[in-house]
């Protein structure tokens, strides 16, 4: 019996202490206690619109258009609660890079080039933010994919967060 429980508690310290590498899709976190799903995609020949609301209740969201850039798009769509109204939260974050570009890295007022930008998706205010201030650092890995390395800071409704994250962006 003491065999059976010695095998089961290094299989699961094995387990737990895995870390996972690489690119992973379905299951992420962008800060702690806050899990969900998240998506990491490449655009072609495209560039970024922001596109401004009519009135003050008309959301401001980022259109990808046809264009001469290549257009890097993160999403995160949080877990559900079935006990919680209204929690549902999601974000995106989108910059775009000239397309001859094979590595590249931007930094702090160089973010502005790129457009770097963020947006959340809840039940709140929602508004798009500009980011300044931070590193975006990616280069090609193999065809259509693409290893990113983000580590931001930036202001939302007056509180100041902090992105940081490596991925594999790959083409949709």
């Amino acid at each position: 019996m003491k065999r059976v429980l010695l095998i089961i508690s290094i299989a699961m310290i094995a387990l737990v202490g895995c870390k996972q590498e690489g690119f992973v899709p379905t299951r992420c976190s962008i800060e702690e206690g806050r899990r969900g799903q998240c998506t990491y995609k490449v655009f072609e020949n495209r560039s970024i619109e922001i596109v401004p609301g009519d009135s003050l209740d008309d959301e401001v969201f980022v259109r990808v258009n046809v264009g001469d850039k290549r257009v890097f798009e993160f999403d995160f769509i949080g877990n559900q609660d079935d006990l919680i109204a209204d929690d549902e939260y999601g974000e995106s974050i989108w910059f775009e890079v000239p397309m001859d570009l094979e590595s590249f890295e931007y930094k702090d007022e160089e973010l502005k080039d790129i457009q770097l930008t963020f947006r959340p998706s809840c039940f709140c205010f929602i508004e798009i933010v500009s980011i300044e201030q931070g590193k975006v650092k990616g280069k090609k890995i193999g065809d259509n994919r693409w290893e990113i390395e983000i580590d931001i800071t930036f202001t939302w409704s007056g509180i100041t967060e902090e992105r940081v994250f490596a991925a594999q962006f790959e083409q949709s």
